[in-house]
């Protein structure tokens, strides 16, 4: 099979089939030998990222047509409403442009974020490896950008799961494990900002 259309292949089936292609990832990664899914192969974060980028521009194509079906819809174009457009339509490109370099970003944290918790759970065996595995095909969700309007909306929750299919069945984790790893985020942010207000409030106490 052609490398590329391989490539597509692995990625979009990792979305159709997490726990399943986890659970190859994983045999293939110890035993080295390959199964019934031969065509398959554990994707670097290098070629799901580009991958990412070509669903994300067709995500931002529908999205520029959307907000100028919107906009000219009407007969009566306000100047603001014409302005605000634009300047969705240049934060949308900005995104498009420098999406990889922020994907790169947020890929790199949850992989801290899992490697601290795996070390923490005592999870043995190539564990760096697995969560680069992981985390190149949770980007599979982004596939779903090529859905009309709903593809955005549908592809963070696409995104969670295929982490904890791949928490689960690629690293080992019990799903407990998996799912507290899952809400660590937003734990961390919920405790950053109480933090904050904590701070906040006695310092105003202090001065008035």
């Amino acid at each position: 099979m052609n490398e590329f259309f391989r490539t597509i292949y692995s990625y979009v089936f990792v979305l159709i089939h997490p726990f399943r292609s986890h659970e190859y990832f994983r045999c293939l990664r110890n035993s080295g030998r390959r199964h019934v899914l031969e065509k398959l192969k554990p994707l670097s974060l290098e070629e799901s990222v580009s991958v990412s980028w070509i669903f994300e521009i067709i995500g931002a194509i529908y999205y520029i047509v959307s907000i100028y079906a919107v906009v000219y819809s009407g007969k009566n174009v306000h100047g603001f409403l014409f302005l605000s457009n634009v300047a969705l339509v240049g934060a949308t490109l900005a995104w498009i442009l420098f999406f990889p370099f922020f994907t790169w970003i947020y890929v790199k944290v949850w992989m801290f974020l899992i490697n601290f918790f795996a070390r923490i759970y005592g999870i043995e065996g190539d564990i760096r490896h697995a969560i680069t595995e992981v985390m190149s095909a949770s980007l599979s969700s982004n596939f779903l950008m090529v859905i009309p309007f709903f593809g955005d909306a549908i592809r963070k929750p696409g995104q969670m799961i295929l982490i904890f299919a791949g928490l689960r069945r690629n690293i080992g984790m019990t799903t407990i494990q998996s799912v507290f790893v899952l809400i660590a985020p937003a734990l961390i942010v919920f405790l950053f900002l109480v933090t904050m207000v904590s701070y906040l409030f006695l310092l105003f106490s202090i001065c008035f």
